[in-house]
């Protein structure tokens, strides 16, 4: 198995107790919960704090959520807005659960962390969590909008208007201001039929308003300049 593999292998392995005991682990324990010698967790990571900083990579890395929502089933706009609502809410629960289990443990996920937006000479900190933020943002974004292009014609707004407020919507109840993350069935009734009952006006300055779109990627600039 290549070493990459190895890696994934292991930390794919070691999820569930991460979930279940947080950080605290000993790297016997990780190595049990793998399946293999101690000594192969060592030739694949190069000490335990890399072994935790992999598995926050890969419960930020949205390329397995880019695939199960294109893969989301469902003949109706209900039902597919309803799938991407159950799959976007699981992994930013997993990312939840996950952060708060580093930052316990003093591991900083967004500033350590290798992220494909970092500048050009190398910084860290909130700049790099920022354009991370972004980059995962966007990526969401199209995979919502390519699978909401199926059932156009069911949808009372453009695709991209409709996945903007998916996302919109998803990032701001993960982090709610009134404490108590909305149930799913909540955020797919609001996103299907609003919070207010009976057909609403639509004032005619809204009909002109553009096209919601994500910030395009901007270079992160040196912290000394």
């Amino acid at each position: 198995m290549a070493p990459t593999e190895r890696r994934a292998a292991i930390i794919q392995a070691i999820l569930p107790l991460l979930r279940e005991r947080g950080f605290d682990v000993s790297t016997r324990d990780i190595a049990q919960a793998a399946g293999v010698a101690e000594g192969t967790i060592f030739r694949a990571f190069a000490d335990k704090r890399a072994i935790l900083l992999g598995a926050l990579e890969h419960t930020l890395d949205f390329s397995e959520v880019e695939q199960q929502i294109g893969e989301v089933p469902g003949d109706s706009a209900a039902d597919v807005v309803t799938g991407i609502v159950e799959v976007l809410s699981q992994r930013m629960n997993d990312v939840g659960e996950i952060l708060t289990m580093a930052r316990a443990s003093g591991v900083r996920p967004w500033f350590s962390a290798k992220s494909p937006h970092r500048g050009p000479h190398g910084h860290e900190g909130m700049h790099a969590g920022h354009e991370r933020l972004m980059y995962v943002g966007r990526r969401a974004f199209a995979a919502v909008e390519e699978r909401l292009s199926a059932c156009a014609g069911a949808l009372s707004v453009s695709p991209r208007e409709a996945a903007s407020a998916i996302i919109l919507v998803m990032f701001a109840t993960a982090k709610p201001i009134g404490g108590g993350q909305l149930p799913t069935r909540t955020v797919c009734a609001i996103l299907s039929h609003g919070v207010v009952a009976g057909p609403l006006p639509t004032p005619e300055h809204c009909q002109s308003d553009p096209s919601p779109t994500l910030p395009p990627n901007r270079p992160i600039r040196n912290a000394s300049t």
